[in-house]
């Protein structure tokens, strides 16, 4: 099962309001304020305070999250390298990452676990 597939699974265990936040954010990364209206709405109308505008929640569909096909690229991290003016990480530097499984980064203070930690984030928008 994809990871696609499972926040698809999760999804659909969650309220209409819920469901709807997260196909937004799968068809655009960005909630406008209309689609946080929108949501606020739904989670009104899940607490029974009437919508004017009786908006309907959207789900993330099978369609959308559908299987990659075969001999696609797949895209794996396998070394953060090359990173000027990040927090105090030296230049020059990199950090491997075991292609498939758990990479564990550890070391004593101030030497760069959290640069890389919040490099990860920005490029995995997490």
């Amino acid at each position: 099962m994809t990871i696609l597939r499972e926040i698809q699974s999760w999804a659909a265990k969650q309220p209409a309001w819920q469901q709807h936040a997260v196909a937004l954010l799968y068809e655009n990364s960005q909630l406008s304020a209309g689609d946080l209206e929108d949501i606020l709405a739904l989670l009104k109308a899940s607490k029974d305070i009437p919508d004017p505008k009786k908006r309907a929640a959207r789900q993330l569909t099978e369609e959308q999250v559908a299987a990659p096909q075969t001999g696609e690229v797949v895209v794996k991290l396998t070394a953060i390298q090359n990173l000027k003016n990040v927090n105090a990480l030296a230049s020059g530097k990199s950090l491997p990452v075991a292609p498939d499984g758990l990479t564990v980064i550890y070391g004593d203070n101030g030497v760069g676990k959290s640069g890389y930690s919040r490099v990860l984030k920005q490029a995995c928008r997490a």
